[in-house]
């Protein structure tokens, strides 16, 4: 056997569920903190800043060690009545967008009671955190909503005016008795936004807060451990350009990332979390691996099937050596790789070496 590696530090990475969701989802904490991000990154201002605001899905007490994933999103409600859902996304599993829409009509329809009005509904922010890119250009952050569209030929879309300041009430006979129906329809029209955030882009082009939030966001976090973690300096620097506000808020998501790694129970739910996300994605690689090679067989000699399956151990071969170095940079010991991936100590060895190689 070859000799012992030196243990990877521990690293945290805020795109996984608990994590997140302990800075950013603990009611009666952090709502501030929430605020102050929503802020920030989606530059809210004037009317639409958030002031205050109240979860709405998220446990009392949540439950760090039974590794339960009851509520996959954290949805809050502002003081203007707005909702927001706030979904974190590791990797691509279908359509996002048509999920952002179902859930927009799912809590649409729950803000609908027995006797109440269509004027009644209330806007919903539907933001989509994925860290994983769908289109091919440098945009980070995409807004979608609904506006109108004048058709006036095959590849040319116009917007038409639809907001009572698009209007001059002086000039325009019909403004006036046409005020109302134009508010209720300028309201209509803003009851969906979706925030799309493709995090694996350069947030070159954003506002020095938003860089700093995107930044925190996707940076590997090596949080200091042991009894003395708290005197300990710090590992992340946020970035110089940021505001003295962001700033202030940044290093109070991060006093609670540092408490969040220092607890033994909290750390070991993040590490099972990220084992299981390992797991399923080896499964589904080894899967699609299987349906590929079996759909080749049938229509080949048996020579070239076998030159398949060794091509396809070889696959495995390189996908395990990516899962352990990638346990092993996470922190995790050597046993828990072994359970995590049924393999033998010698086994996790030759697949660092090979990757390392």
């Amino acid at each position: 056997m070859a000799p012992t590696r030196p243990q990877a530090p521990f690293t945290i990475s805020l795109t996984h569920d608990l994590p997140f969701k302990y800075i950013f989802a603990q009611v009666g904490e952090t709502e501030e903190l929430l605020a102050a991000f929503l802020n920030h990154l989606l530059v809210l201002e004037g009317a639409r800043k958030i002031t205050e605001l109240t979860y709405q899905n998220v446990e009392n007490t949540p439950d760090y060690t039974s590794g339960r994933k009851l509520v996959l999103d954290v949805r809050v409600t502002d003081q203007r009545g707005v909702t927001y859902n706030i979904e974190v996304q590791r990797e691509n599993q279908g359509s996002i967008i048509s999920r952002a829409l179902f859930q927009q009509s799912r809590i649409s329809n729950e803000q609908l009671q027995a006797g109440s009005k269509f004027d009644d509904l209330r806007p919903v922010v539907i933001i989509l955190l994925c860290d994983y890119s769908i289109f091919p250009d440098s945009e980070l952050i995409r807004l979608f909503k609904f506006a109108p569209f004048r058709l006036d030929g095959a590849h040319e879309r116009h917007t038409l005016p639809y907001r009572a300041a698009h209007f001059d009430a002086t000039s325009n006979l019909r403004y006036r008795r046409l005020s109302n129906r134009l508010r209720q329809a300028e309201s209509s029209l803003d009851l969906l936004h979706i925030y799309l955030l493709e995090l694996d882009k350069r947030p070159d082009h954003l506002l020095p807060d938003q860089q700093a939030w995107v930044h925190y966001l996707v940076a590997d976090h090596h949080p200091p451990q042991g009894d003395n973690a708290m005197s300990q300096p710090r590992t992340y620097e946020i970035p110089p350009g940021a505001s003295p506000e962001a700033r202030k808020w940044i290093e109070q998501a991060q006093a609670r990332l540092d408490y969040f790694a220092g607890q033994p129970e909290y750390r070991h739910a993040y590490e099972r979390e990220v084992l299981e996300l390992m797991q399923h994605n080896t499964l589904l690689s080894e899967r699609h691996a299987e349906g590929l090679e079996e759909g080749r067989a049938e229509g080949l000699e048996e020579g070239h099937a076998r030159g398949h399956a060794e091509g396809h151990a070889e696959g495995r071969s390189a996908m395990l050596s990516t899962s352990v170095a990638g346990m092993r940079e996470l922190g995790l010991t050597d046993q828990q790789i072994t359970q995590a991936l049924k393999l033998t100590p010698d086994e996790v060895d030759i697949y660092l070496t090979r990757e390392d190689s």
